[in-house]
């Protein structure tokens, strides 16, 4: 049961997303911009940003902040 429950959480979260998005929102006449048209834009943006941080951040810790276990302990 619960290896189907993520896949179906993750696809109702996305498609409360969308409908919200489309229909619930509204932007500023004076400030459009192409990507305002863009349907579910800023819920991609927002899921790759995501993404793009958790993998810097993973990079990050093993390439530069992690040390061996005896580094403390090496002279």
């Amino acid at each position: 049961m619960m290896k189907r429950f993520w896949p179906v959480a993750a696809a109702l979260v996305a498609v409360a997303s969308l409908v919200t998005e489309l229909f619930f929102t509204h932007h500023e006449p004076g400030h459009s911009h192409w990507w305002n048209h863009v349907p579910g834009f800023f819920i991609l943006f927002g899921f790759f940003g995501c993404v793009i941080i958790i993998l810097f951040a993973k990079t990050l810790g093993e390439k530069i902040l992690d040390r061996r276990e005896d580094y403390y302990d090496a002279e």
